[in-house]
């Protein structure tokens, strides 16, 4: 492969962005610019290894899912506010988010 690590799309899967990678490649001791041919084995494998640990995909889905729930069992007002499907962090609600609220009619 000759993308670079920064730019690659196979890591960009949800919740795996540019700020993880540059970490990552922080971590490991790699240059975010440098290509993915360039690099030896084991580093592909500490690259593999680190990815397993993050929460991606749908791990990352449900953890999000389960924190609403649980504002939403708390009753507080985050948790009211998603349950009535309106903005959630102060956005002005009289002219703005529209479609926020013709999203909830449906």
């Amino acid at each position: 492969m000759k993308k670079r690590i920064i730019n690659n799309t196979q890591l960009c899967k949800k919740g795996f962005g540019n700020k993880t990678i540059f970490n990552l490649s922080r971590k490991l001791g790699l240059n975010p610019v440098k290509k993915f041919d360039k690099l030896k084995v084991k580093k592909l494998n500490y690259i593999e290894i680190f990815s397993d640990k993050v929460k991606i995909e749908k791990s990352l889905i449900s953890h999000k899912k389960d924190c609403v729930s649980f504002l939403v069992d708390l009753k507080s007002y985050s948790g009211v506010r998603h349950k009535k499907n309106l903005p959630v962090r102060g956005q002005r609600t009289h002219t703005n988010a529209k479609t926020k609220k013709k999203l909830k009619n449906d």
